[in-house]
């Protein structure tokens, strides 16, 4: 396989040669041509935020059905837009809008594609981790619109869009505003996706006691699964002594137990904060 080329070496190719070649290959590649061109536009902002939305509209009013062949270059458009909003687009602002409208599209392309790889999906959510940063710079009430509108992926529950970073005054006013929703909602996969929702912003909001009662609206006995759960969100607290003794809550049968924490992908952590806290509280 030949070698290639460093940054450094193409860096020294004189000017006018890499024009000429740029040039030439822009008018045989699709993908090239459109990033030669947004970069042309990159010094006007309304112009380059024209094009962008240009091409997410497109997949946007796309109807015919991705097989699954074609799904990893449909996946590639979606990463091609995500790096040009990224790359070109300097204002955060108009970043986090972009990244909102393509994101917005998944549901539809997700009913009419066979992603069974996965590489769409994937490919979505690089877009909600673009998003979620570019969204640092907006404002509470920015903030909190664009969270409301992007929750739930229709069909397919609720969206990754949440962040450590966003401000705790967003999630507390969220989390009323999911609660009115999942107390009226009576469709069941939807009441289930706001559930999941508001359980998500009580672990945002590191609220324990918040998230036991958000488990306790589906008015269901608790079981060592929501236990593991809880001991989890107290953990992260550093509350040793609940973690302690909501873990104890789990059925004793140490087989169940190490297969609960085997599937969170949390043995190692747990088992070693039990022992730890196990200890000074005997």
């Amino acid at each position: 396989m030949p070698k290639t080329p460093t940054l450094e070496e193409i860096a020294s190719i004189h000017h006018d040669k890499l024009t000429k070649i740029l040039y030439e290959l822009c008018q045989k590649d699709d993908m090239l041509h459109n990033k030669l061109t947004k970069l042309l536009l990159s010094q006007d902002i309304k112009l380059l935020e024209k094009s962008i939305m240009k091409d997410i509209n497109t997949i946007k009013r796309g109807r015919k059905f991705i097989e699954y062949r074609h799904s990893f270059t449909f996946s590639e458009k979606i990463y091609t837009i995500v790096e040009d909003i990224k790359t070109l687009v300097d204002d955060d602002k108009v970043t986090s809008k972009l990244l909102q409208a393509l994101i917005l599209t998944d549901s539809k392309v997700y009913l009419r594609s066979d992603d069974s790889s996965g590489a769409i999906q994937s490919a979505y959510a690089l877009a909600k981790e673009a998003w979620k940063k570019s969204a640092l710079s907006l404002d509470n009430r920015s903030l909190l619109k664009a969270l409301e509108e992007m929750l739930i992926c229709e069909g397919f529950g609720m969206r990754d869009i949440f962040s450590k970073h966003f401000p705790h005054d967003v999630y507390t006013e969220l989390y009323e505003k999911v609660l009115l929703l999942y107390t009226t909602e009576y469709e069941p996969f939807e009441k289930s996706s706001f559930h999941h929702v508001l359980l998500a912003i009580a672990h945002y909001l590191k609220d324990p006691k918040l998230y036991i009662q958000t488990k306790e609206l589906k008015d269901e006995a608790l079981v060592s699964y929501d236990f593991l759960d809880i001991a989890g969100e107290y953990q992260q607290t550093d509350d040793a002594k609940s973690t302690l003794f909501y873990l104890e809550k789990i059925e004793e049968n140490s087989a169940y137990m190490e297969k609960l924490l085997t599937k969170h992908k949390q043995k190692r952590k747990f088992l070693e904060l039990y022992e730890k806290a196990f200890t000074p509280l005997s």
